[in-house]
């Protein structure tokens, strides 16, 4: 009796659908280059480097020099320039130079900022960043 089946050959393996398991991962793929997208933008990295820096204590007085060179930085990469004063700020002009002018009189004063100076500063520069 079982030489009858003996001629018989099982159906192959059904072949593994490799465009099934494409769209299953392309959706993953692109929600992790969008979050390294968002995480990567020059504004939104420069704010949480801003918030940072107003965190940290400025007790040392070389620390409070190089948050002030640090914000400064981190404005001219969110603009993606090199120079500040180049910036067009639209209806806000002036104000964006009496900024600039205030921030390069804190970077190159023969003292340290006062940490009242530089909370003012880092609160105008996260205004700025948010516009």
């Amino acid at each position: 009796m079982d030489k009858q089946w003996a001629d018989i050959i099982p159906p192959a393996a059904p072949a593994a659908d490799a465009t099934q398991l494409l769209w299953w991962l392309l959706p993953i793929l692109l929600l992790i280059l969008l979050g390294l997208y968002y995480r990567h933008r020059p504004r939104p990295a420069m704010r949480r480097r801003l918030r940072r820096l107003q965190r940290a204590p400025g007790d040392n007085e070389a620390t409070r020099r190089d948050t002030v060179f640090t914000l400064a930085e981190c404005l001219r990469l969110a603009r993606s320039t090199t120079r500040l004063d180049r910036i067009d700020a639209g209806p806000r002009q002036a104000r964006w130079h009496d900024f600039v002018d205030q921030l390069q009189q804190l970077q190159y004063q023969p003292r340290p900022p006062s940490p009242s100076e530089l909370d003012t500063m880092l609160r105008q520069a996260r205004e700025w960043l948010r516009r």
